[in-house]
């Protein structure tokens, strides 16, 4: 019987996405390396460096390299809104940043908050002019088309832009312009985007999801708190719907992570990788079961 294909589901979450690695270390030690990558935001960046190469420990030292450059932490600190580093939870404190931002009226009058280069010479420096077709491993990144309301999964093209527009957080970095749509950052819509993992071949889905923050024991003095709180239910609640189509779900708890602080570089990935772990009598059962039968997925999804 014809070999069964594995796909990987790499979700959004800003810095906490370091945990994808460790993640992707444990699945490479046992053995599953996936068929098909599909990531959203942080999960495009990472899925579209380990499609390009398979291998955790050289992406691990890549990536740890290229965040210890002067320049390059030069120019993330030039992307990021800095005033929003209260905040562990991304969108709550990107809300937070923006409401700042309205005193200066600069988002009535620029299309964002800062320009696209901040963000597209970073990507540059990741990947140069590599595309999509240069990958190993079958890629796709997840974006948002906010003229038609419709999200797609991008499988072509440059990977610099690719996964610019994947991560393009709407309000702060330009829309990526492609012909007569503008694409924003894929994760407000399909943060864990299982569902086209699926729909682009997957017999079976590992899911990475990166959890935010859920304290409910925080207080809501303004309406900015209010709105960020729904915003946040709301996309907690799509995530959910996601996942539970994934036959193996990994979280790291990185929810106390802060979403602009790549500093905690192999504490993050330990978290990836221990998480990985916790799943692991599922994950070898799964690689038993991807040479198929009728009745796999639901052995894999058996305790």
């Amino acid at each position: 019987m014809a070999k069964k294909k594995l796909g990987l589901a790499l979700g959004g979450g800003g810095a906490a996405g370091l945990a994808h690695i460790g993640a992707l270390r444990l699945l490479e030690q046992e053995g599953l390396v996936p068929d098909l990558i599909v990531g959203s935001s942080i999960g495009a960046a990472i899925g579209a460096l380990y499609a390009l190469d398979p291998d955790a420990e050289r992406l691990a030292h890549r990536v740890e390299e290229l965040l210890a450059e002067e320049s390059v932490s030069r120019k993330w600190h030039l992307a990021v809104p800095q005033e929003s580093e209260g905040s562990t939870r991304l969108y709550h404190g990107l809300v937070h940043f923006i409401h700042k931002q309205l005193a200066g009226i600069k988002v009535f009058t620029t299309i964002s908050l800062r320009p696209a280069e901040e963000l597209e010479e970073i990507l540059t420096a990741l990947f140069g002019d590599r595309t999509v077709s240069d990958t190993r491993i079958p890629f796709g990144a997840v974006v948002l088309d906010i003229v038609s309301g419709r999200e797609r999964v991008v499988a072509e093209g440059l990977l610099s832009e690719v996964v610019y527009a994947s991560a393009a957080i709407p309000g702060v970095f330009p829309p990526h312009r492609q012909d007569e749509q503008l694409l924003v950052d894929g994760a407000f819509t399909s943060n864990c985007p299982v569902g086209f993992t699926r729909a682009l071949g997957a017999d079976y889905c590992i899911a990475v999801r990166l959890p935010a923050n859920s304290n409910t024991d925080r207080t809501y003095e303004t309406g900015i708190d209010v709105l960020s709180r729904t915003d946040e239910i709301v996309r907690r609640k799509l995530t959910d719907r996601e996942v539970a189509e994934a036959d193996i779900v990994i979280t790291p708890p990185t929810e106390k992570i802060h979403w602009a602080d790549f500093g905690s570089f192999e504490s993050t990935l330990q978290l990836g990788w221990e998480a990985a772990a916790a799943e692991l009598k599922k994950l070898r059962k799964l690689k038993k079961l991807c040479h198929g039968n009728l009745f796999s997925r639901l052995l894999v999804r058996m305790p």
